[in-house]
């Protein structure tokens, strides 16, 4: 089974958040035993080097599985798109705004602890506030974890678990993960994690300045309840119309190539896609099938290695699917059929399924195909 990009079909993201955790513990050991708490500029750089472990982890991803990093930086297919990025960089920075204003009344022990004191070194909490919070978080969610997500399910799925993931990780939840969803159709539509990182940065940068000039009153959760409700509705009402439109305009479709394949494998490739389980007649366990640039490949395990059926699409003379796309039949040139039932519950999912293997197996050489008919089930 080839793959566009087999560094994604091969890493194990499963690794990242036990390096996180080892790492944070690491930190917190070394604060509390050095007493980091009473120098905040102490304080801030410590925290920083939380990325450390996280940039580590991408090292190893380049030295072991021959992780291209020159993708994700590459010059972004901007053109006049660039009035859109300032214009969602503000967008976000209201949503937010509202969005953390409504979690600083649910949980507001969430937000205090957050907090960052403007007491610090203004160059220390520059570098830890708007320059490496962009460069790792970006590379790793809307970089690594995408690309690896998006080979290992669909593109639309990976968009948004990068963003539960990334959006944990704040102490504004909600705010955090649209932003993460944004920041990842902006790498999709721009090819590039320079846009993201810019708007990241910029968004960081607005919070550097009003702690740096405003104090800690700008942080302060004393306000009324009153106040902090109106800025909170008013924040999300006039910024979701906006984050809700871009969202639909820019949403990936099922073909679409994530950049890293687009790089490695050129624009008119067809994503490889794990397209989950299957039942077979005749076969008592659930099976795995997946899509890749040359073959069908229907496997006994999650990772592919034992193969039940490899189906060359060259070698497929007609495809057949039922009226809600809940069966499909796959006849071969040496007279066989497959018929595989998709469990996926979503009949718009299995027939995207379908088409995606009627774009495949009509691009494959050498073919004479029949018209892909329904079937009678």
């Amino acid at each position: 089974m080839t793959d566009p990009a087999p560094v994604f079909s091969c890493l194990h993201a499963r690794w990242l958040p036990l390096i996180a955790v080892i790492g944070t513990a690491a930190l917190l050991l070394a604060t509390t035993v050095a007493g980091v708490g009473a120098d905040e500029d102490l304080e801030i750089g410590v925290a920083a080097l939380l990325y450390v472990p996280l940039l580590a982890w991408v090292g190893y991803l380049v030295w072991r599985y021959k992780l291209k990093l020159r993708p994700f930086f590459a010059a972004p297919h901007i053109g006049s798109y660039w009035w859109l990025v300032i214009g969602m960089t503000l967008v976000l920075l209201m949503f937010s705004i509202g969005a953390s204003s409504l979690t600083s009344l649910l949980l507001p022990g969430l937000t205090e602890g957050a907090a960052i004191s403007s007491a610090g070194n203004p160059l220390v909490m520059f570098v830890s506030l708007v320059v490496l919070p962009p460069l790792v978080e970006e590379l790793i969610f809307r970089g690594v974890l995408l690309e690896r997500w998006a080979v290992k399910w669909r593109l639309g799925t990976a968009v948004i678990v990068q963003a539960v993931f990334f959006g944990t990780l704040h102490a504004d939840p909600v705010g955090a993960g649209v932003f993460g969803v944004c920041m990842a159709l902006f790498y999709l539509r721009t090819r590039s994690l320079v846009v993201p990182m810019v708007m990241h940065a910029i968004n960081n940068g607005i919070v550097f300045v009003a702690i740096t000039f405003g104090g800690d009153a700008v942080q302060e959760t004393d306000t009324s309840t009153g106040e902090v409700l109106t800025t909170g509705f008013v924040g999300l009402a006039l910024s979701v119309p906006f984050i809700a439109l871009f969202i639909w305009r820019n949403w990936p479709v099922a073909q679409q190539l994530t950049p890293y394949e687009e790089f490695e494998q050129g624009a008119t490739a067809l994503p490889p896609r794990r397209l989950g389980s299957v039942h077979v007649p005749g076969q008592p366990e659930k099976l795995r099938w997946a899509l890749s640039d040359d073959d069908i490949v229907v496997s006994r395990d999650r990772g592919g290695k034992n193969v039940a059926w490899q189906l060359p699409y060259s070698d497929i003379t007609h495809l057949g699917a039922s009226q809600n796309f809940d069966t499909i039949a796959v006849a071969m040139r040496d007279g066989s059929v497959l018929t595989m039932a998709p469990t996926a519950r979503s009949q718009r999912l299995r027939g995207g399924y379908v088409a995606a293997l009627q774009q495949r197996v009509a691009q494959a050489p050498l073919l004479q195909l029949a018209p892909a008919d329904r079937i009678s089930t």
